[in-house]
């Protein structure tokens, strides 16, 4: 599977509490729950999202505000 991010560094994008590793996180999906949740959906996922899913399903971005 291609790394969609590949430009994009992901080492301080996450806060990785335990608070938001236990509230905000789940275990990486498989082929099985992917393809359930396409079919209830209706239409395939993309690709980046299912990869990003399987490296960090969930959390807390640090950044949650950005200045206007």
């Amino acid at each position: 599977m291609a790394n969609y991010f590949e430009d994009f560094d992901f080492t301080d994008f996450w806060e990785d509490s335990g608070y938001a590793k236990e509230k905000y996180t789940e275990e990486a999906p498989g082929v099985e729950l992917i393809a359930s949740v396409e079919q209830e959906l209706g239409y395939k996922l993309p690709a980046s999202y299912i990869w990003l899913m399987k490296r960090h399903n969930g959390g807390i971005p640090v950044n949650t505000c950005f200045p206007t």
